[in-house]
C-alpha cells in the first residue's frame, strides 16, 4: 500500500517487491547547493528541513519523486553476523540473523554515475530591464524586455528574452539658426546612435525634425547586452554541490536492512546474500529529504519563485512540498 508521503511498507511474507523499482528506506541525508544568477545580480537559496519516519515493523520502501541519485558499491559496506540458532541458518532461532552497514559520505567530488530528477517549472514575461523613450517634449513610451525561463528536471536552465513596443516617432524642436537632422541615441552620449545613423546635415539642407524608432532598433543596439545576461542562465545547472549521507546501521536484528536481508535469503538457494544482499541495480534511499526552493530576483529588483518549496504560481499549495532525496544504488565496483 501507498501512505500520502509515497512511501510503502510491505508485508514480507506475503508481498513480494523489488528494490529496483523503490527504494529500501534506511538512515541519512541529502544537502545540496544551488547556484543561479539573478537578472542583475542573481542570488539562488535552499531551504533546508528535516524530514523523519518512524520504523515500522515490516520492511520499510520509499519512492520519491524527486531525487539525486548516485552508485556505489553497497555490498562493499555490509557485515553479515550469523544468528545462534541451531544449525546457523539465521532463518528461525530466537537470535536471528542480523546485517550491519557502514556509513558512507558521497559527494558531487567522488560520485560514480549520477541522475538528478529535480522539480520542474517555468517562468514567463520576466521583467528584464526597460527602455524610456523621450524626445524634446518628454516621455514618448518605452520598449520592455523579458524573460521566460525553465528548471529541467536535470537541474539544467533555460531562458530566451524577447522586446515588446511599438514604433515610437519623435521629434525636435526648430532652431531657425541651424540645418538639423533628427535621430535617436542613448542617453549621455550623443554619438551612441540607436537606429538611423546621425548624419551632419549641410549648411542648406532642409531640416529633417522627426524619426522613427523600432523595436527592431533597440533590439540590435542591446543585442550584446541581452546575449550578456542570458548567457548568465543558459545550460547553468542549479546545484552547484551536493552530499549523500548514508548513516552506519549496528548489529541489530530489527534493522530495516536486516529485514530486507532475510527477506531475499529466503529465496537464495547459495546463500549468496548473507554477504551481498544488494542485486545489481538495488536502491536504498535516505530518509531525510530537503526542500527544494528556487528564487531569483528579476530587473526591477523583485523576487521571482522559479521553484517552490511548497508553493508556486503554477500549481497553487503544495502541502508536500518539494523534498529531493538521496539515493545510492548497487553498482559493483
Amino acid at each position: 500500500m501507498s501512505d500520502p508521503n509515497n512511501t510503502t511498507t510491505c508485508d514480507v511474507e506475503t508481498e513480494p517487491f523489488s528494490l529496483s523499482t523503490n527504494a529500501l528506506l534506511l538512515n541519512g541525508s541529502l544537502t545540496f547547493e544551488n547556484d543561479i544568477n539573478d537578472v542583475e545580480n542573481f542570488d539562488a537559496y535552499v531551504v533546508m528541513n528535516d524530514e523523519t519516519n518512524d520504523r515500522l515493523v515490516d520492511v520499510k520502501l520509499f519512492a520519491p519523486k524527486y531525487y539525486i541519485k548516485t552508485a556505489y558499491d553497497l555490498n562493499s559496506l555490509v557485515t553479515h553476523n550469523p544468528g545462534n540458532d541451531t544449525g546457523n541458518n539465521g532463518i528461525d532461532g530466537s537470535e536471528d540473523d542480523a546485517w550491519e552497514l557502514a556509513g558512507v559520505t558521497i559527494n558531487d567530488q567522488n560520485a560514480g554515475d549520477t541522475e538528478f530528477n529535480l522539480p520542474t517549472f517555468s517562468l514567463e514575461n520576466v521583467p528584464v530591464t526597460t527602455i524610456s523613450v523621450n524626445d524634446d517634449s518628454g516621455s514618448k513610451g518605452s520598449f520592455e524586455l523579458k524573460m521566460d525561463i525553465e528548471h529541467k528536471s536535470n537541474g539544467q536552465i533555460e531562458a530566451s528574452m524577447t522586446w515588446s513596443g511599438s514604433d515610437i516617432t519623435g521629434l525636435i524642436d526648430e532652431d531657425v539658426f541651424v540645418a538639423q537632422n533628427a535621430y535617436w541615441h542613448v542617453a549621455g552620449n550623443d554619438r551612441d546612435v540607436v537606429g538611423t545613423a546621425a548624419t551632419v546635415p549641410n549648411k542648406d539642407d532642409v531640416d529633417t525634425l522627426s524619426a522613427t524608432l523600432t523595436k527592431t532598433n533597440v533590439q540590435d543596439r542591446y543585442s550584446s547586452s541581452t546575449a550578456t545576461e542570458l548567457a548568465k542562465f543558459n545550460d547553468q545547472n542549479s546545484i552547484k554541490s551536493w552530499t549523500i549521507t548514508l548513516d552506519a546501521i549496528g548489529n541489530d536484528t530489527d534493522s530495516n536492512l536486516s529485514k530486507w536481508a532475510r527477506n531475499t535469503l529466503a529465496d537464495d538457494a547459495n546463500d549468496q546474500v548473507k554477504q551481498a544482499p544488494f542485486a545489481e541495480d538495488d536502491q536504498v534511499v535516505c530518509k531525510t529529504g530537503q526542500d527544494f526552493d528556487l528564487n531569483f530576483l528579476d530587473g526591477e529588483g523583485n523576487t521571482q519563485t522559479l521553484v517552490g518549496a511548497s508553493t508556486h504560481p503554477q500549481d497553487g499549495v503544495n502541502p508536500n512540498g518539494r523534498k529531493v532525496y538521496g539515493i545510492i544504488y548497487q553498482q559493483t565496483a
